[in-house]
């Protein structure tokens, strides 16, 4: 179990901030029911990102005329853990190339270990229910020894290392002065406060006070997937990940 948690230890300060902090949640447990219950909101929040990502990216897609998978058809409503696993997988299976394609098929895929693992941790989110609030220690500790919620969660956190590494980052503002545009961005990366910096940008972006995702060549933007709005309980701005989608259709 240490050696699991000494690893989340180390990926809390590079992961992505929604990730970067539900891994702070998972090594800062206080006894084995919070232990299995924050595993599993760390991986429903990995497969929530990580959803998010995978449907920026395949909107980004090379073959516009590509169809959409099924799992995606079915992506709306209240969503759940189990959604945006199948989205992960529907997308990860499609042969058009997009900018996170290869990051995606080295996690999810039939015998990934990221798909597996994450499968794992669905089976005991399903089979623990609304259950979780009420886990005794004694069951807790049983499901960590026989399920091994801590270990399949960093099984996934290894197996999409390549997604995670991508910078997500808020552009604040961006201006065009003596033929080079300057932005200045507020870097999400970590479970620290950002702190903004300026930045020199081959080409303006599209929009400012929008979330991107850095990827080779240039920035994918992640809205309406990913947002940066204001959270009313604190009075300040923060990251919402995608909890329900409409009945429009993903093109």
């Amino acid at each position: 179990m240490q050696e699991a948690l000494s690893f989340l230890r180390q990926r809390i300060v590079t992961a992505p901030q929604p990730v970067a902090l539900a891994l702070g949640r998972v090594c800062r447990y206080n006894g084995n029911a919070e232990l299995v219950e924050s595993c599993l909101k760390a991986g429903e929040v990995l497969a929530r990102y990580l959803a998010a990502l995978a449907v920026s990216s395949f909107c980004s897609r090379e073959d516009a005329a590509c169809p959409v998978c099924e799992e995606l058809k079915d992506f709306r409503g209240n969503l759940s853990f189990g959604h945006f696993l199948n989205v992960l997988k529907g997308i990860a299976r499609i042969a058009s190339s997009h900018p996170l394609q290869t990051y995606l098929k080295a996690g999810f895929g039939p015998e990934r270990d990221g798909e597996i693992a994450l499968e794992r941790l669905v089976e005991i989110r399903n089979q623990q229910g609304h259950g979780l609030a009420a886990l005794t220690d004694a069951k807790a500790k049983q499901i960590l020894t026989r399920q091994q919620p801590l270990d399949r969660l960093v099984e996934v956190v290894k197996a999409c290392q390549g997604l995670l590494d991508h910078p997500l980052f808020l552009l604040e503002d961006q201006h065009y002065e003596k033929k080079v545009f300057r932005g200045r961005r507020l870097l999400l990366m970590g479970d620290g406060e950002p702190t903004p910096d300026c930045i020199e940008l081959e080409k303006g972006l599209d929009e400012t006070r929008a979330l991107y995702l850095g990827i080779k060549g240039g920035a994918l933007r992640l809205p309406p997937f990913l947002l940066w709005d204001m959270v009313q309980a604190r009075a300040s701005f923060g990251l919402y990940l995608l909890h329900r989608a409409g009945a429009e259709k993903v093109e």
